[in-house]
């Protein structure tokens, strides 16, 4: 969930769920949801959205903050990109907008 400024300025959040870890003491944790809280910029001519975590509502320990570089489809239906991942930029992240 995303609220984009005509400054191009963006605030949100992502809803995480974790649904698999390969951790055993993580088992326990499937299922749990946590929030990531975001802000960053939209350049609408390029479709770029660079956001950064800046806090997490996560009582049971699953998440962290991350950065993100991503690209937005045209009609917003879909976005994807990269998350710094401990600095590597390693990780994906491919989101898909359902319903309205």
């Amino acid at each position: 969930n995303f609220s984009v400024e005509n400054s191009g300025r963006v605030q949100g959040q992502f809803t995480w769920m974790l649904v698999q870890s390969p951790q055993h003491e993580e088992q326990s944790k499937i299922g749990l949801r946590a929030i990531e809280y975001v802000e960053g910029s939209f350049d609408p001519a390029m479709g770029a959205l660079t956001l950064r975590g800046t806090r997490r509502d996560d009582p049971h320990g699953i998440i962290g903050t991350d950065t993100y570089r991503l690209a937005v489809s045209p009609n917003g239906q879909y976005i994807v990109g990269l998350t710094e991942s401990n600095g590597t930029w390693q990780g994906r992240i491919d989101l898909t907008r359902f319903g309205p």
